[in-house]
C-alpha cells in the first residue's frame, strides 16, 4: 500500500510525503488514516489544519470520534469502531499539539488536480522504502495477539471465539461424526 499527503496551504512552500506501508491487517482505511497521521505529525502545535481527503470512511470517522471523545467519558464507544488503536493514536497527536483539525470530504476521480497528485504519489510510493506503524505500544491497546495490537473491535473478536466454540461442540456430536464423510470444515 503506497499513502502520500500535499501540503498545500497558499503562504507556505509546497512540501509532499509519500512512502509505502506495510500493515499486517490489510484495509484501504489503514493508508489514508497513516497519511492523516503523518500529516498531523508535521503540523506545528496550537494551528488550524484543513485535511481535503477523498475517503469518505475517514472523514466520517473522524468527525464521529471527535463528536464522541467531547460528549463521552469512557473509551468504551471507541472499542467498538475498526482500527480504534490508530484512532487513539491520532487522537492522542492531536491533543497533545494543541490542534484544531478539520477534515473535509472531497469528491474522487473528479479531477480535483491536488487530489489527483496526491494520489499519483502515493501510486509511485510503492516502490519506496516501507514504513512500518509500531502499534505495539499505542496508548489504546487493550488486546495483542502475537506482540501486534488487534484492530478490529473487541465484541467481534468474543463473538468469532465462541461461534467456534460451539462449532466444535456441534461437530462432536454423534449425530454429526456418522455423516463426516460427507462434509469437511477447515
Amino acid at each position: 500500500m503506497g499513502l502520500a499527503w500535499l501540503q498545500s496551504h497558499q503562504n507556505s512552500p509546497m512540501a509532499f510525503f509519500s512512502t509505502a506501508l506495510v500493515s499486517s491487517f490489510p484495509s484501504s482505511s489503514i493508508p489514508e488514516s497513516a497519511a492523516l497521521f503523518t500529516a498531523l505529525l508535521t503540523a506545528p502545535p496550537n494551528c488550524k489544519v484543513r485535511v481535503y481527503t477523498d475517503s469518505a470512511i475517514i472523514t466520517s470517522q473522524f468527525n464521529k470520534l471527535s463528536f464522541l471523545k467531547k460528549q463521552s467519558p469512557s473509551f468504551r464507544p471507541f472499542l467498538k469502531i475498526n482500527n480504534s488503536v490508530f484512532w487513539s493514536c491520532l487522537f492522542e497527536v492531536i491533543s497533545e499539539h494543541n490542534l484544531d483539525v478539520y477534515l473535509i470530504k472531497i469528491k474522487a476521480h473528479s479531477n480535483n488536480l491536488l487530489n489527483n497528485k496526491v494520489d499519483a504519489i502515493a501510486k509511485d510510493a510503492l516502490i519506496l522504502p516501507a514504513l512500518q506503524l509500531n502499534l505495539t505500544a499505542a496508548p489504546q491497546s487493550f488486546a495483542n495477539c502475537k506482540n501486534q495490537p488487534i484492530l478490529i473491535p473487541i465484541r467481534h473478536i468474543v463473538k468469532e471465539i465462541f461461534w467456534h466454540k460451539h462449532l466444535q461442540q456441534i461437530l462432536s456430536l454423534h449425530v454429526v461424526n456418522k455423516y463426516h464423510l460427507f462434509f469437511r470444515i477447515n
